[in-house]
């Protein structure tokens, strides 16, 4: 079991381009470390970067839900 991968294989994990998961990592958007000349991302802050984008869609859809149900109440008084 690999802890660390380097940008091709952490690009072909999570589905993000070479280029944007390169620039996450500058932007410390996502841990990363330098092996010689590789960038290497540890596992686990990619299972992190992935859980943290599905709860940010959850709490855009329970938003967006919560508003629907206050336009549909608003209807329902007039």
């Amino acid at each position: 079991m690999k802890l660390a991968l380097d940008i091709k294989e952490s690009s072909e994990a999570i589905g993000v381009g070479t280029t944007n998961l390169r620039k996450m990592c500058r932007e410390k958007i996502i841990p990363s470390y330098k092996e010689g000349k590789k960038i290497m991302i540890p596992v686990k802050a990619l299972e992190l970067w992935v859980q943290k984008q599905v709860e940010f869609e959850w709490r855009k859809i329970n938003l967006r839900n919560q508003r629907t149900k206050k336009k549909n109440l608003m209807l329902l008084r007039d």
